[in-house]
């Protein structure tokens, strides 16, 4: 049987569902206050009503919570793991990097004269684009285009060990350790942005592998109430957390209580967020179903594509006009939405297709690669 069909859909559709917040953060950040291009962010975001304003940051939560349930599924599913498999994530990592300076290159030298639409990278000095135009193509991993998977590299990298640390600990270690490493890796890094994107990776797949080992209801079979309760906590903790951000950002709380209520929305909202949504859907009895594993499959590009920094602006400025456009429209969460699926929908299928082309080329790839295994890391006995 297929390795794919194999798959829990649950949690397939659990990535599924992550990457669409994550794709409703970036309507917001990207689309709405273009976060990218500078420091006016928050003169943009009060230039729409009230409402609009408050929608948008519902959005917000999206982008921590969606990369936090990643992280947890891999901690889930690679806490007894000793290998290191990072060849898939590289090679996409370089197409998407290598894509997206493509396209800046066909629209920054053909937009005007044969597109007839304004470059949408003007608000980047040029020399500066350049050498990111160059960096980005040769060092995807370390340009900066995706912190996550920098993150997620070095997590690999140091999952053996990692693991070994972890297995060996008790359940009230395992707390111990998840209560320093939430304390001095998401408070201490998220208040003065010391390596955040890294003590996230650690942090959230250190949970992963504790509801994985020590999680005391995997056998108990959640009804309809328990779910229930899961999903008004969460709604309830997700509405908490925007109606605080709304108040940071329009100036409602200031002083002191200011960056406390940042953190804690980032530092305990976040983690408890994340992990009744990955309860939820680690308690959904759905079976197997191909389309669910299918579209799955493709989040990681979804990621790469429509993240590309020089793709940014082509998707939210040129093609979706969210700023300022919709973000003046009374229809604006319904359009966000709908915005949202669109793009989720597109990166998808760009994906597939994209999988589906290469199966050849990564078939290849590991042919050369067992080769270089079997040539400088495998001895011949009767050498």
């Amino acid at each position: 049987m297929d390795k794919m069909i194999k798959r829990q859909s649950n949690y397939e559709l659990l990535r599924i569902f992550a990457m669409f917040l994550i794709v409703l953060h970036h309507f917001a950040n990207h689309g709405v206050m273009q976060c990218y291009k500078g420091p006016d962010y928050s003169t943009l975001w009060l230039s729409g009503s009230q409402l609009n304003q408050f929608f948008s940051y519902l959005f917000f939560p999206g982008g921590e919570v969606g990369v936090a349930l990643f992280f947890m599924i891999s901690g889930y599913f690679l806490i007894k793991s000793d290998s290191i498999k990072l060849k898939k994530v590289v090679l996409q990592t370089f197409f998407y990097s290598w894509l997206s300076v493509f396209v800046f290159l066909v629209v920054h030298f053909c937009c005007e004269r044969y597109f007839h639409f304004e470059n949408p990278y003007v608000f980047i000095d040029l020399e500066k684009v350049k050498l990111e135009t160059i960096y980005g193509l040769l060092a995807p991993l370390r340009s900066g285009q995706y912190w996550f998977v920098s993150a997620y590299i070095v997590l690999i990298l140091a999952k053996p060990l990692y693991n070994i640390f972890l297995n060996k600990l008790s359940k009230k270690g395992y707390i111990g350790f998840l209560l320093v490493l939430w304390l001095f890796g998401l408070v201490f890094a998220r208040n003065y942005v010391l390596g955040l994107g890294y003590t996230q990776a650690f942090f959230y797949y250190a949970i992963g592998g504790y509801l994985k080992m020590h999680s005391t209801d995997s056998q108990i079979k959640y009804g309809g109430w328990a779910k229930f309760l899961i999903v008004l906590s969460t709604l309830v903790m997700w509405f908490l957390y925007a109606i605080l951000r709304y108040g940071n950002m329009a100036k409602m709380i200031t002083g002191p209580f200011n960056k406390l209520s940042f953190l804690f929305c980032s530092c305990c909202l976040v983690v408890l967020i994340s992990i009744c949504i990955f309860k939820f859907f680690a308690h959904l009895n759905i079976g197997c179903h191909k389309w669910v594993n299918e579209i799955g499959a493709t989040t990681f590009g979804i990621y790469l594509l429509h993240e590309g920094v020089f793709i940014r602006p082509i998707i939210w400025d040129k093609i979706f006009g969210v700023y300022p456009y919709l973000y003046q429209q009374p229809l604006f969460p319904l359009l966000a939405l709908l915005v949202a699926v669109a793009v989720f929908s597109c990166c998808s299928l760009i994906e597939y297709c994209r999988n589906a082309l290469f199966v050849p080329v990564d078939k290849k790839i590991d042919v050369f690669l067992e080769k270089l295994k079997e040539k400088f890391f495998i001895r011949e006995e009767n050498a």
